[in-house]
């Protein structure tokens, strides 16, 4: 593998080295971060009764190119490749790099995430993307392995990584914009390890695909759009007796607004369709999927200071109905479908809570005392044991959000903001908990230009932990109380 990136990397020098010839104009842009970060008693536990509740620190790097070849105008082909995402000291070649042992009686097993701690261990580059863009008279094509448009549209709200192989189509009417796309997110009919590949007999409907059109229009000082997506989930259609296919279409309106000094944005959702069994039983029946959910963000500037507020909900599984929003559909709905936040590279004080959605806590757990991990990713809000839906990325159903903002730039170079967040659980069942507080977090970011590419950060975030993770008497049988927890992070990022 080695020398494959060896052989490739030579190429692109020498042609780099030789673009008049080829006649090919490469651009290259990227952001490289080192991150530094401390996270206190993420069990949430009474320090002094137990071991292995204390803290977590570590520090992470990522450099992320972008390479952008102009073959001529109109047509170019752009490359993206995460270079030597690495957690500081960690083995590269360590395959379980925690250790896959019981810390206490609590049931944390830090070993349980070996898998997501893989990410890390690129030892050279992963290239993610690899696309062309080409303008013709009917309107602008990006095909290949790229950013999926679903989970980047609008504003902030819902976006996440998205990335996967497809084409999608752009054209320009005066002010308005219109697009559409097919992505093949999974090609699970063939085997991942065969070499060469091969398809897997019996499994020859187990793809992820979906399909999008949008329109929006954009104004001098507003704009507004519509997207439509239609997803197809066939993962879990197999041989098995469970076997099953979801489908769903989802409405996703957004605007953008200013005002003077009035910033106004929103986005909301409307999710249906239906989990279908292959082979129906009493216990098997198909389930409607329901949801929906929005955000609502003002901001109003005053020469160097800003105050402002937001709102979000997201209506996640009902876990007291049998029959709709696909209860028994692991990991929520929002993330069945690929959404969710995906911030960790930065700092997300205006957009979404630090330590309870999970934007700067990869790979860190917050757990539910006695009860496990809660979720299997970054962030409390989700999992089976959890709020709603979240596996990976801090998805975050099922929660109402509430905050308070403010930020203030003392100069062109020193910038300070933070936000003040109250969240809840928009359904709770009391197989999961007696009460729907998630609690009340504090952050505060600071943020230092060295340079104009280059910049010094500091974050805190404190949370003043909700009755929610308390769990129930079944999973807290001795009524442990659950303890606040804080984080403390600081990073450079460098931006070519």
């Amino acid at each position: 593998m080695k020398r494959f990136w060896v052989v490739l990397l030579s190429i692109g020098f020498v042609m780099a080295l030789s673009v008049s010839a080829f006649a090919v104009t490469p651009n290259f842009t990227g952001t490289y971060f080192v991150r530094g970060q401390y996270y206190n008693n993420p069990s949430l536990l009474d320090q002094d009764k137990g071991a292995g509740r204390d803290s977590w620190s570590s520090i992470t790097q990522e450099f992320r190119l972008f390479t952008r070849m102009t073959v001529v105008d109109g047509l170019s082909l752009t490359m993206r490749a995460d270079i030597l995402e690495n957690l500081w000291g960690l083995d590269q070649n360590t395959t379980n790099p925690l250790n896959a042992t019981t810390v206490d009686g609590t049931g944390i097993t830090p070993g349980a995430k070996a898998t997501d701690m893989k990410r890390f261990n690129t030892q050279n580059i992963s290239v993610e993307q690899i696309y062309m863009t080409f303008r013709t008279g009917i309107g602008t094509f990006v095909v290949g392995q790229k950013s999926a448009k679903p989970f980047g549209w609008g504003t902030w709200f819902l976006n996440s990584s998205g990335t996967g192989g497809g084409i999608d189509w752009t054209q320009r009417f005066g002010d308005w914009t219109l697009m559409a796309e097919a992505i093949k997110k999974q090609k699970g009919d063939m085997s991942p390890n065969g070499v060469p590949r091969e398809p897997l007999l019996g499994q020859q409907d187990v793809d992820k695909d979906y399909f999008d059109v949008s329109a929006a229009y954009k104004a001098k000082n507003w704009e507004a759009g519509m997207m439509l997506t239609y997803f197809r989930n066939a993962d879990k259609r197999t041989t098995a007796a469970t076997s099953f296919l979801v489908t769903s279409y989802m409405f996703d309106p957004y605007f953008k607004a200013k005002f003077g000094p009035l910033e106004l944005e929103g986005e909301a959702y409307y999710m249906m369709g239906k989990k279908e069994f292959d082979t129906s039983t009493a216990t098997r029946q198909d389930r409607n999927i329901k949801a929906s959910g929005g955000y609502l963000f003002a901001k109003y500037n005053m020469g160097p200071a800003w105050f402002g507020a937001s709102f979000s909900i997201t209506s996640g599984n009902d876990p007291n109905s049998a029959d709709t929003n696909g209860q028994d559909m692991t990991g929520g709905v929002l993330n069945t479908f690929g959404f969710a936040t995906d911030n960790s590279q930065t700092w997300a004080p205006i957009h979404a809570p630090t330590i309870l959605i999970g934007t700067l806590s990869d790979p860190i757990h917050l757990y539910t005392p006695l009860g496990g991990k809660v979720p299997d990713a970054a962030g409390p809000l989700g999992g089976a044991a959890g709020a709603g839906g979240n596996s990976g990325n801090g998805c975050y159903d099922n929660t109402i959000l509430y905050s308070l903002k403010a930020g203030y730039a003392v100069n062109k170079n020193l910038s300070f903001d933070g936000n003040v967040w109250f969240a809840a659980v928009q359904r709770v069942s009391d197989k999961l908990s007696s009460s729907d507080k998630l609690g009340t977090e504090i952050d505060l970011h600071a943020q230092y230009k060295i340079y104009d590419n280059l910049s010094y950060n500091v974050g805190v975030s404190y949370l003043f932990t909700g009755d929610f993770f308390k769990g129930t008497p079944a999973n807290n049988p001795t009524g442990e109380d659950v303890k606040n927890v804080y984080q403390l992070t600081h990073w450079l990022t460098l931006t070519l």
